[in-house]
């Protein structure tokens, strides 16, 4: 569901990321990460105006 965290970024700040850094890991479930896939990410973003934007996310985010 990050995505839309994308989408509010870009509503909230009125304008565009050019830049973005993604990590994710495998931290909440072992047998996510045996899957090849992850369960936890964070997102840093920057838009033309030097905005950052960080966004944090887990299958078990609350």
């Amino acid at each position: 569901m990050m995505i839309h965290d994308f989408d509010m970024a870009r509503f909230l700040l009125g304008e565009e990321p050019v830049e973005l850094h993604a990590w994710g890991s495998a931290l909440v479930d072992p047998e996510i990460g045996a899957a090849d896939d992850i369960d936890t990410a964070v997102v840093t973003l920057r838009t033309a105006g030097g905005t950052l934007i960080s966004i944090s996310n887990s299958r078990r985010a609350t």
